[in-house]
């Protein structure tokens, strides 16, 4: 408890307006809290340090050819001082801004022009500025964005980001994603687990197809059936054996994109790897040299992810792949195909 004395609050008095509490506690050997609360109950008030800086012919010579034309940031690095010493003194002096450049009212016809149909964040690269930034120029314009706008906006980004998953279905991740996308991502994420367990799925068909040698996962199947899943076996006459040479036949392909080829490994290629979004992926090809007619025939095929280690494939093997194929199509308009090894066994 600290004991006030005349002469102590005589000190805080006069000093207080101009001094910073921590001078005024050393000078007077008690804390800096003990000097805010006792100013406090005395009704003391500290000096506005806008209003008592000394302004020179210079600085307010440069303020006033300055802050017409330049921005507040600009101005005050200029002057040494803080944007809001410079708005006041500004305002104090009558000093309007020039009229607006020709950049920020193209930037206000852009805004205006896009603002419910794109995000802030796609007008502030059409911009170049910030998503905040068009946020305070719409705000000054008197443009809202409706709530139809809002919620067809939120729709496009989240078909959006169901595309990317997709996509990380389709190469062999992991579909996880920070964000929650709905209730189909528990779906997303079975048909991962099941392809990892060697099931045939097609995003999108409910029949999940699986190899008689597949070593089966019941509580899986369970789980994925109460998804409106439906597991068959594949056809016998689709295996690739000796005595079935029309296994390569494309009409014994499995839910037109799955197919059982036997052939000799010829090469392996180097494993590929990188990362996008935060998901890290690798690819290994493989070329099959399948026996038959004239002249051998030829099939490359990818191993995704763990597969690669899980299959350890060499060159000289004779192998039985099951190959998942699919396409995508690239943003110049032209296809690719892809085929994917989703089980291998050694004849």
């Amino acid at each position: 408890m600290v004991t006030w004395t005349k002469d102590m609050l005589r000190i805080l008095k006069e000093e207080y307006p101009t001094k910073s509490n921590a001078e005024i506690a050393e000078e007077l050997g008690i804390s800096a809290r003990a000097v805010q609360w006792k100013a406090y109950w005395l009704g003391l008030k500290k000096h506005n340090s806008w209003s008592h800086i000394e302004w020179t012919d210079e600085q307010l010579n440069l303020l006033r050819r300055k802050f017409p034309i330049c921005s507040l940031r600009e101005v005050a690095a200029l002057l040494g001082i803080s944007k809001t010493v410079v708005a006041r003194k500004a305002k104090e002096l009558g000093l309007q801004k020039a009229a607006k450049s020709e950049a920020r009212m193209k930037i206000e016809e852009t805004i205006k022009t896009y603002i419910g149909m794109y995000p802030f964040k796609k007008i502030a690269e059409m911009c170049g500025i910030s998503a905040r930034r068009v946020g305070k120029i719409a705000k000054e314009l008197g443009l809202t964005v409706s709530k139809e706008a809002r919620n067809r906006m939120t729709s496009e980004a989240v078909a959006k980001a169901y595309e990317l998953e997709e996509f990380y279905v389709s190469c062999g991740l992991s579909p996880e994603m920070e964000r929650k996308l709905g209730s189909d991502k528990s779906r997303l994420n079975m048909e991962y687990r099941l392809r990892e367990d060697g099931y045939f799925v097609t995003h999108g068909c409910d029949v999940v197809y699986f190899s008689p040698r597949l070593k089966r996962h019941p509580v899986r199947e369970r789980h994925a059936e109460e998804m409106g899943m439906v597991f068959v076996e594949y056809p016998e006459d689709c295996l690739a054996t000796e005595d079935n040479e029309g296994a390569q036949a494309p009409e014994n392909l499995i839910n037109s994109s799955i197919m059982v080829i036997t052939g000799k490994i010829t090469e392996v290629c180097p494993i590929r790897e990188g990362n996008k979004n935060g998901h890290d992926w690798k690819v290994q090809d493989c070329v099959l040299e399948i026996p038959g007619g004239e002249k051998p025939q030829i099939c490359v095929f990818n191993v995704f992810g763990d597969n690669i280690g899980k299959f350890n494939i060499q060159v000289g093997e004779q192998l039985s792949v099951d190959i998942q194929m699919s396409a995508n199509k690239g943003k110049d308009g032209r296809w690719f195909g892809n085929n994917r090894a989703m089980e291998v066994t050694r004849v």
